[in-house]
């Protein structure tokens, strides 16, 4: 499971905006800010949590499972 905080970390690495993010990943903006408001892992069903993980990674975003995210751009 990936944390809020490395999904702050993302979307800062991929340069995108929360809405940017939502639209990726096919979800609400609300559901992107509640994720990134968690330090740990986020408040949200699982689905949505992968999808906004595969979004990411679409994006050139690698998590780490130390919790440390990198950034590949494509």
């Amino acid at each position: 499971m990936i944390t809020g905080a490395q999904i702050r970390a993302g979307r800062a690495f991929a340069k995108i905006t929360s809405a940017e993010l939502a639209d990726l990943a096919c979800l609400g903006r609300v559901t992107v800010i509640k994720a990134e408001k968690a330090d740990d892992v986020p408040p949200i069903n699982k689905a949505n949590l992968n999808a906004i993980k595969l979004a990411l990674e679409a994006a050139g975003v690698v998590f780490q499972a130390d919790g440390g995210v990198n950034f590949m751009p494509k």
